[in-house]
């Protein structure tokens, strides 16, 4: 029985993900690819290899989600959308069509671009979802920002690389030093292979969800106009 209900589990948690990856991953990847002029790939056949590296990552953090009397804890949006971020920086979704052109700054930094964007993208289909299904008590105003705007980071000193630049630099960082030397990782073998920390990002989420929900100045919005995700 226990075996069973595994199963559906994970048949629940690939389709889950096969949703996000048509709806909007993809796109993002394929924005990503036309922006470069022929600098980057997006190989055939990559969302399976995603997919099973998410529900991996996802059952190793889930299995260490406990309440404070040892109890099984359910993951919350932000961990969720850190794992998905987790398997797109372990795949390396976007290959360089020639490794000898140093390429630009943005190629360079494409799967880092693309991790953070579908981990926002995630965080928001949450927010939607449980925003329509009365599961969520936000500001409506606040929600058309976000369908409007997308995600807006918080603000760094002045000369200063952007938020987001600052994450993507971390995301490289953080999988060079996982990463041991002359050694490729191999899923199911070691958690060294999630190649973030899922507790730390999933808590930078967090306070980008609040400096966007409870922070920011609510933009004076036409509410006739279409609700349209940006993100």
């Amino acid at each position: 029985m226990e075996s069973t209900e595994s199963n559906d589990q994970q048949n629940q948690l690939s389709s889950w993900f096969h949703k996000l990856w048509m709806e909007s991953f993809l796109p993002e990847a394929r924005e990503i690819v036309a922006g470069e002029k022929g600098d980057l790939i997006l190989p055939e056949g990559v969302e399976k290899q995603v997919s099973e590296a998410f529900v991996t990552i996802w059952n190793c953090v889930n299995g260490h989600m406990k309440t404070d009397d040892g109890k099984p804890k359910k993951m919350d949006r932000h961990k969720i959308a850190a794992c998905v971020a987790a398997a797109i920086l372990h795949v390396r979704v976007l290959k360089r069509s020639n490794i000898l052109d140093k390429g630009s700054p943005r190629a360079h930094f494409a799967n880092e671009i693309l991790a953070f964007y579908c981990a926002l993208n995630t965080l928001a289909s949450f927010i939607f979802t449980g925003f329509d299904q009365g599961e969520l008590q936000i500001d409506p105003n606040r929600i058309l920002d976000l369908r409007k705007t997308g995600f807006r980071m918080p603000p760094t000193p002045k000369n200063s690389d952007t938020y987001d630049q600052h994450i993507y630099l971390a995301f490289q960082v953080s999988r060079t030093l996982r990463y041991l030397p002359n050694s490729q990782p191999s899923l199911g073998m070691s958690h060294n292979f999630i190649p973030v920390d899922i507790l730390l990002l999933s808590t930078i989420l967090y306070h980008i969800e609040l400096y966007n929900l409870e922070t920011l100045p609510i933009i004076t919005i036409d509410k006739d106009e279409p609700n349209k995700a940006a993100l």
